[in-house]
């Protein structure tokens, strides 16, 4: 993975070594363009994580009741992408955003290599592991970043979609503020070590990426997820759990104010691309 990294001069100039106490994740941070990559000893097996587990619980609907939001956010910010569209989700998770999607696609197809999550789905009546195509649009929601062969993905993705067709592509910023300006030891543990990540990208090395793999008229955008209770949560408890106990700090008019300006600065806790194949 690093040496795929050098080879498309994602990471170029000095490079830092970090290990974390107790850890068996190296990180290399590129100090020309932000990335960070992160070398897991043993490579991470994903197809040995159960997947529902990963949401505490054994259920499909309770795993989909913890990213309700997420899912019905990314409902309505792409509906124009899948709407009487063939739909392939890649890195399906718990199927909730293919759910909801079931009454507007044309058809939709899943892919996960996560064996609990694939035979859940199947029983929900979803079409899974189909990645033959063709579709019309492609979607990554929080995949791209735990892959080992990124590049490799995104060409075999691009191969599957009609021409003129999109991919949509939603990561961790490299540049989150918790990481970037606060410098959070707790959250830099979390997103460094816990999460499986292999790669953090920034708005231009995830633009190069995808450029690589024979995309078109790339955009990438940061938006933000999480809000200001999260960040004084991570402050002050050290762990994550800011979005569901400490709302009463919000109004929407500061959710909003918030968002806007963690993007306008560059910190936004994520990116989101889209692409034309």
């Amino acid at each position: 993975m690093r040496e795929y990294l050098q080879d498309i001069n994602m990471i170029t100039g000095e490079q830092l070594e970090i290990e974390f106490e107790n850890s068996k994740v190296r990180m290399l941070k590129d100090v020309d363009t932000g990335l960070i990559f992160m070398g897991h000893e043993p490579p991470i097996d994903y197809s040995r994580i159960e997947s529902l587990s990963y949401w505490g619980t054994a259920s499909l609907e309770t795993a989909r009741e913890k990213t309700k939001l997420d899912d019905e956010r990314r409902f309505a910010q792409f509906r124009r992408f899948f709407v009487g569209k063939d739909v392939l989700d890649f890195g399906c998770g718990n199927g909730g955003f293919l759910n909801l999607c079931r009454p507007w696609a044309n058809s939709l197809s899943g892919h996960d290599i996560q064996p609990d999550a694939t035979e859940a789905l199947k029983k929900d009546g979803l079409h899974i592991n189909g990645i033959e195509g063709p579709y019309d649009t492609v979607t990554m929601f929080h995949v791209l970043e735990h892959l080992t062969n990124p590049l490799e993905t995104l060409q075999q993705l691009r191969s599957a979609i009609r021409f003129g067709g999109q991919i949509i592509i939603e990561v961790p910023n490299a540049r989150d503020f918790l990481l970037f300006f606060l410098e959070s030891p707790e959250f830099k543990a979390h997103t460094y070590t816990s999460e499986y990540h292999t790669v953090l990208y920034t708005e231009e090395t995830l633009k190069k990426l995808i450029e690589l793999a024979g995309f078109k008229n790339v955009a990438v955008e940061g938006f933000q997820r999480y809000s200001i209770n999260n960040h004084l949560h991570w402050l002050k408890e050290k762990k994550p759990g800011g979005m569901q106990g400490w709302d009463f700090l919000l109004s929407p008019g500061l959710r909003l104010q918030y968002a806007e300006s963690m993007i306008r600065l560059g910190m936004s806790d994520t990116l989101i691309a889209t692409a034309e194949a």
